[in-house]
């Protein structure tokens, strides 16, 4: 689970004045402040500098965002920090800053012990009421495995899953195909015959 701060509620506008002045980033969950639990591993770290810095290479006309930029779930009144997110029109914000993300179309989690059954569950729940959003993928850390679901129309998505470096999972809404290679490239599982 997130960490807490307060079981105080706050509004939009305190929320924003209070992550201004923390100095760690802060979630709004429908009134409460909270701290997202970091993945805090190396191997984590290496797999989402590596993907980003490979996709923001090869993804044309959309553009690619760290997780130092907050997604607005409007209909769960949550701002989230995704691993990864990318938007292929004009961005939009909730906010003079533009630090609240209004409009992603792929989002990117890279799964840890303490996230992937949030990452899994309610988070793409969550993610599946922005309109905007089409493209969702799940990088497993402690093992080989990728998993992404694209939205073919109105709740109907396709799902596809790699698990081997030769493979590569397709990402429709970038137009590119992510290769395991370069996901794991700085990565070795040594009990994994996977890899």
């Amino acid at each position: 689970m997130n960490t807490v701060k307060s079981l105080e509620y706050y509004t939009k506008e305190e929320y924003l004045a209070k992550s201004m002045e923390s100095p760690v980033k802060l979630e709004y969950h429908d009134g409460l402040i909270v701290e997202p639990m970091a993945g805090g591993t190396a191997e984590h770290s290496k797999i989402k500098t590596d993907t980003l810095s490979f996709l923001n290479n090869q993804s044309g006309q959309c553009q690619g965002f760290d997780s130092d930029m907050a997604v607005k779930i409007a209909a769960f009144n949550r701002y989230l920090y995704p691993d990864m997110s990318f938007v292929c029109e004009e961005e939009k914000y909730d906010d003079d800053r533009k630090i609240l993300l209004l409009n992603p179309a792929l989002i990117i989690e890279v799964l840890s012990p303490n996230t992937k059954d949030l990452d899994r569950g309610e988070k793409f729940m969550w993610y599946r009421s922005i309109p905007s959003f089409r493209e969702y993928v799940l990088i497993q850390s402690e093992s080989m495995g990728v998993e992404s679901w694209y939205k073919e129309e109105e709740n109907l998505w396709r799902i596809q899953s790699a698990q081997k470096r030769d493979q590569s999972i397709q990402l429709f809404t970038l137009g590119v195909d992510l290769p395991l290679e370069e996901i794991y490239k700085r990565i070795s599982f040594e009990s994994n015959s996977n890899t």
